[in-house]
């Protein structure tokens, strides 16, 4: 047992619960951050091409 699942009673009226929380990334800073790896492995590809064809 953790005393993040410590629930204690402080009174007949009242009580608390202690529950810890876990970070989740939001639904933009995924897409974002796979759009840029995207964009980025597509520039590489396409650079890389460019400089095949001078050489």
């Amino acid at each position: 047992m953790t005393p993040a699942d410590v629930t204690a009673p402080v009174s007949d009226l009242y009580s608390f619960d202690i529950q810890t929380t876990h970070a989740v990334p939001e639904p933009l800073t995924i897409l974002g951050a796979g759009t840029a790896i995207s964009f980025g492995a597509a520039f590489k590809r396409k650079l890389a091409k460019k400089k095949a064809d001078k050489a």
